[in-house]
């Protein structure tokens, strides 16, 4: 009886301890987005990201904006592979970086995690600040890696 009351209690301190963990700390929960961002309409993704939202060097403050260059880059046969290559605490921005750029990285929350994947175009880097129905919030999306 005390064996199943202690490996209950070590499950619940487990499960207690995942439920911690940002969503965007989680591979799984990065590839749930990813999976929406290849296949939802851009329309209906705008609810898994949010403005400001970074793309490349630009910062985009109009959700309008966003789905445009979402649309864009489905037009463009833009495929994000579900491979997670690195999944790694958000960093400052270049020395190089143009002002509203560094005011993006200086406003992202301490749990932003820069994430590296495999695209049609190449290495991208999503950046994932916060969480939208239980998953992480895409922000931004960057060519290569940062």
């Amino acid at each position: 009886m005390r064996v199943r009351l202690a490996a209950v209690a070590a499950v619940a301190v487990l499960l207690g301890a995942c439920a911690t963990i940002p969503p965007a700390q989680r591979d799984a929960s990065v590839v749930e987005v990813i999976d929406q961002f290849n296949t939802a309409e851009p329309g209906e993704f705008i609810t898994q990201s949010g403005t400001p939202f970074l793309f490349n060097d630009q910062v985009l403050y109009a959700d309008s904006d966003l789905v445009a260059i979402l649309e864009r880059l489905r037009e463009g046969g833009l495929v994000v592979s579900p491979r997670v290559i690195a999944n790694e605490s958000a960093a400052p921005a270049g020395t190089d970086a143009r002002f509203d750029v560094h005011v993006f990285y200086d406003r992202l929350p301490a749990e932003a995690r820069f994430v590296v994947v495999p695209s049609s175009s190449g290495d991208l880097t999503l950046i994932f600040a916060g969480e939208a129905n239980r998953l992480p919030m895409l922000v931004g999306l960057v060519r290569g890696r940062l």
